[in-house]
């Protein structure tokens, strides 16, 4: 009996003991399947994560790529900017010296044209050339009729000689000083020219008149005999007379003719041909001896 219940007892034992060991499978599967189940949520959150910082990331390299090539372009524009500035800056400083470089050569044209013309005047005219004369400046008498030279009493330049343009006779020499002197201009109320109709050879004095205007180149001829012949058109030349102006020079031609019989004389008014407000160059003339 007592056996019995040993075998009993070892049955009951053996069968505790599978019960144990089933449980214990039981719970490490059960353990595993929660293991499993947290491994593969941590898993898909690792996953998550991964994706979004990925994501992120890529988005600010992205960003800072786009940045630092629009940086790049803006300075390469700007570097691009200022050469340019620098280049115009350039160009135009040597098309200012060109510019500056051509005017000088016009200069010098525009004066060699002048100086030709003086050359060419006619010689037979001319008993006696003094020299050439630039203007230099307008005296400050109130008429702008009074002009000086750069020609003086070292050029062998005397007051009372002739002083003539391409265009016709302007002047006459008023003052001398040693490297410079005036000029009277023909259109001054205080010029009193001796000329000659060339035409009809009438002979009168040439001046100019208060009434008329520096700038009109006008020259006023007075007291000339009623009966005078003389037109509107004649041309109007020195007639000699005078000590230092030759004879021949042309002086104007006749705009109009005006009558006053109170006084028993004719006026005429004579256009000249040079622009007193313009001349550079002048040739001083005297007459031969």
């Amino acid at each position: 009996m007592a056996r019995y219940f040993r075998k009993k007892g070892k049955a009951k034992n053996i069968i505790l003991k599978g019960k144990g060991i089933i449980i214990a499978v039981i719970l490490f599967a059960l353990l595993g399947s929660f293991i499993l189940v947290d491994t593969t949520y941590d898993i898909g959150v690792i996953d998550f994560c991964s994706d979004t910082v990925n994501t992120v990331a890529s988005s600010v390299s992205t960003f800072f790529t786009s940045t630092f090539e629009k940086i790049k372009n803006d300075w390469n524009a700007i570097t691009d900017h200022i050469s340019i500035l620098e280049e115009n800056k350039l160009l135009k400083q040597r098309i200012w010296e060109l510019e500056r470089e051509q005017a000088l050569l016009d200069e010098y044209a525009k004066e060699n044209k002048r100086l030709k013309e003086l050359m060419n005047i006619d010689d037979t005219l001319l008993d006696e050339v003094i020299g050439y004369a630039q203007i230099t400046g307008i005296a400050s008498t109130g008429t702008y009729n009074i002009l000086t030279v750069n020609k003086g009493t070292m050029d062998k330049v005397s007051v009372g000689m002739a002083v003539i343009t391409p265009s016709g006779f302007m002047g006459t020499v008023i003052e001398c000083h040693r490297t410079w002197s005036k000029v009277r201009c023909i259109v001054s109320p205080e010029s009193a020219i001796s000329v000659l109709n060339s035409r009809s050879r009438v002979i009168g004095i040439a001046g100019g008149n208060s009434t008329l205007y520096y700038s009109e180149n006008l020259i006023y001829i007075k007291y000339l005999p009623l009966d005078s012949d003389i037109q509107v058109g004649d041309a109007i030349i020195t007639s000699g007379y005078d000590e230092f102006i030759p004879k021949g020079v042309y002086v104007g031609q006749i705009k109009s003719i005006s009558e006053n019989r109170n006084a028993n004389y004719l006026t005429a008014v004579v256009e000249s041909n040079v622009d007193f407000l313009a001349v550079e160059e002048v040739i001083i003339v005297s007459k031969g001896k």
